[in-house]
């Protein structure tokens, strides 16, 4: 036997290369046993090096081939051939040009791990890893380093080697490439988890680092890698819950008829595979009995546990949100959903008497600052966490949800702060209806409020109402606040209610709240403190532009785009450069959605086409960079006419005075003609009037 293999190996590295490439695989189990049966260091070595060069760039299939055979010679090698000869290659191997010879190595580290000393596999194995993780540009290397490093984590005794681990999962959780992050998030951080937790470790080290690490991400702006921060910690949660929860003072109480824990709901989507208490808590009592336990033990005392939480992490957080803006939505709902889990998990009681009063706390210091602000706004972004998160999930806790929103609507809308931070509250409120009345009760607080100011903020925010709460709530206390607030003597106000209405036309199909809107715009058009303001007339164009696809036909022909006519000829007439600017912008929007709808001949050759054509000469003159696109336009209106030939601007001029025309008509008569929308819900809209027989920019 001694002397076949000899043979066999002087000849096999003459036989490998004149086998295909493709069939070179099947020369492993060949070549892994003279690899063991051969006495002679030297010529195992050379064995081994045609092992691993068996394929210039293995592919998977053929890597998998290549590690059956590595760990086929480790199952059946002493220590000291593996420590000399078997992982010096892998080493060798870890700077090779070719990404797939590296990523050989890194699924070598995992599949030889089980077979290797725990000395070697904890220095050897670490160092390899750390050394791939840390330097190779490759992310699909970077990905396999991550999944054999957890598992040396699993396996791992020496606790001297914790922080460097923890240190490589803090490198993962970093890095540049999504793919690796993520792999860290999913499958190397709760491993590292569960042996911080059984050493005592979670929140002295690893959610201590995690909390610094994602504040300092923050200050950096880093986006990114701030949310994915912000989700790792939230899916270590269920190891603190059973970290804070499996204390003497909570054990001591297990008792026969304990009563059964409270429902944790939303907790259980974290509580999925590693992360299962089930999985990773190994204690004496079920976890059942455990959080049982808690929910009597949190009503009598504290502990340490969770004086660490109240003391060290929610305000480390809050200070993290401090840092973000509410436009970050990621980051925005990366916090959300983390207080929502942590409220969820620690129950109602830790919630209420605990968690809500630190948020109270920095509230009322966000507050104060609004007040005597005097230099940029502080982020807002603590205002739709605490509703969101800590408040709304807790139905005792409904008239504290009411009380925040017009709270803030107030003191917001006062100081004159950006109010994008209750827009996001309210349209999510708006989507528990248990939370209806709550929310609209709270906001016609702001409807009857004296300052404008208020009542302005208020009809914005019906608009982030509209979309969730349902017809019946928007039918019954949405469109009346909103016809009190349009007849408001205050034109900012008027303003703030134009885009609600265009909101009310996208998304409601109950036949009278169109009507009612369809003349609540039409009113507004006739307004003459309208007509007189600039930010109002350039909202109703913004507006008129995104609902004139979804309006009825007839409001379309008769409204829209008449008065984008009208406005166009407007426009041109102006001499303040700032203000023709933002009206041309908002009109070329506005005909380039009307130009692609359904419209009768009769209103594309008088208004459509005389309209773009003022437009047209607007652009030419003020806004150049639009100026084919308006020409693009014209040319489509005109290919849907009887035009044959381009409409010369003297009759643009009396296409445009027939769209504006009958004038004698006041809105005393439009008035009583539709009264009656107010009373009952008619068929059809045919007693309305038409925006024709109002000319919006007679001079008086």
């Amino acid at each position: 036997l001694p002397r076949l293999t000899h043979v066999v190996a002087l000849t096999l590295p003459r036989i490998i290369p004149n086998v295909l490439i493709n069939k070179r695989e099947e020369l492993i189990p060949l070549l892994v046993c003279t690899i063991h049966l051969h006495q002679d260091a030297a010529q195992r070595d050379i064995l081994l090096q045609w092992l691993f060069n068996l394929k210039k760039r293995p592919q998977e299939e053929e890597r998998r081939c290549i590690l059956a055979g590595l760990v086929s010679l480790a199952r059946a090698s002493s220590q000291t051939v593996i420590e000399s000869e078997l992982l010096p290659h892998c080493w060798e191997q870890m700077g090779h040009k070719h990404m797939e010879r590296r990523l050989l190595v890194a699924e070598a580290c995992s599949a030889l791990a089980p077979y290797i000393s725990a000395g070697l596999r904890n220095s050897l194995l670490l160092s390899i890893l750390q050394q791939l993780l840390g330097e190779d540009r490759e992310e699909t290397v970077r990905v396999s380093c991550v999944r054999s490093l957890a598992l040396i984590v699993a396996v791992m005794a020496d606790t001297d080697k914790y922080t460097q681990c923890e240190e490589l999962t803090l490198t993962a959780l970093q890095d540049s490439a999504t793919v690796v992050a993520d792999s860290a998030a999913h499958i190397l951080l709760p491993i590292l988890a569960q042996w911080s937790l059984t050493l005592h470790y979670l929140q002295e080290k690893l959610l201590t680092r995690l909390l610094t690490t994602l504040h300092t991400a923050l200050k950096r702006s880093a986006g990114g890698a701030s949310t994915l921060l912000l989700s790792a910690l939230r899916s270590l949660l269920p190891y603190l819950v059973m970290c804070v929860a499996t204390v003497d003072e909570v054990t001591d109480k297990i008792q026969p008829g304990l009563p059964l824990a409270e429902p944790r709901t939303g907790f259980a989507d974290l509580c999925q595979g590693l992360a299962n208490p089930a999985v990773f808590y190994s204690g004496e009592f079920t976890v059942g009995s455990v959080m049982g336990a808690f929910d009597v033990a949190v009503k009598e005392t504290r502990w340490l546990e969770l004086d660490w939480i109240l003391d060290t992490m929610v305000p480390k957080l809050l200070d993290c949100l401090d840092l973000v803006d509410v436009a970050q939505e990621e980051l925005l709902n990366g916090f959300i959903a983390f207080f929502k889990s942590l409220a969820a998990g620690f129950g109602k009681t830790v919630t209420v008497n605990m968690i809500r009063p630190l948020f109270v706390a920095r509230l009322d210091i966000l507050e104060s600052r609004l007040v005597n602000l005097d230099r940029d706004w502080p982020n807002l972004s603590l205002i739709p966490v605490y509703l969101l998160a800590v408040v709304a999930p807790i139905q005792s806790e409904v008239g504290e949800v009411g009380s925040t929103v017009q709270r803030f609507l107030l003191s917001l809308a006062l100081c004159g702060a950006p109010v994008d931070c209750l827009q996001v509250s309210v349209s999510q409120l708006s989507k528990v209806p248990a939370l209806h009345e709550t929310l609209m009760t709270a906001l016609w607080e702001g409807v009857v409020h004296p300052r404008p100011s208020v009542r302005a903020v208020t009809a914005s925010m019906f608009g982030h109402a509209i979309r969730s709460v349902g017809e019946s709530m928007t039918t019954n206390r949405i469109v009346p606040a909103l016809i009190t607030l349009a007849s408001d003597p205050d034109i900012t106000v008027k303003t703030a209610t134009i885009p609600v209405f265009g909101t009310l036309i996208e998304y409601s199909t109950n036949k009278e709240v169109e009507d009612k809107t369809y003349f609540q715009l039409q009113s507004l058009l006739g307004d003459p403190t309208v007509r007189d303001s600039h930010p109002a007339l350039l909202q109703l164009v913004t507006t008129l532009g995104r609902i004139v696809s979804r309006c009825d036909a007839w409001f379309r022909d008769d409204v829209v785009v008449p008065q984008l006519a009208a406005t166009a000829a407007y426009t041109l007439q102006l001499t303040n450069q700032s203000r023709r600017l933002d009206l041309a912008s908002a009109l070329v929007q506005a005909f380039n959605n009307a130009v692609y709808c359904s419209l009768s001949k009769n209103t594309i050759t008088t208004a459509l086409i005389p309209g773009l054509r003022y437009l047209e000469q607007v652009c030419s003159q003020s806004l150049v960079s639009h100026h084919e696109t308006v020409l693009s336009m014209i040319q489509e209106a005109e290919s849907r006419s009887d035009i044959v030939k381009p409409i010369e601007r003297s009759s643009s001029t009396i296409s445009l005075a027939m769209a504006t025309s009958n004038v004698g008509q006041g809105m005393e008569d439009v008035k009583n003609r539709v009264t009656k929308i107010f009373q009952t819900p008619i068929s059809r809209p045919t007693n309305l009037p038409n925006l024709q027989s109002i000319n919006i920019f007679r001079k008086k």
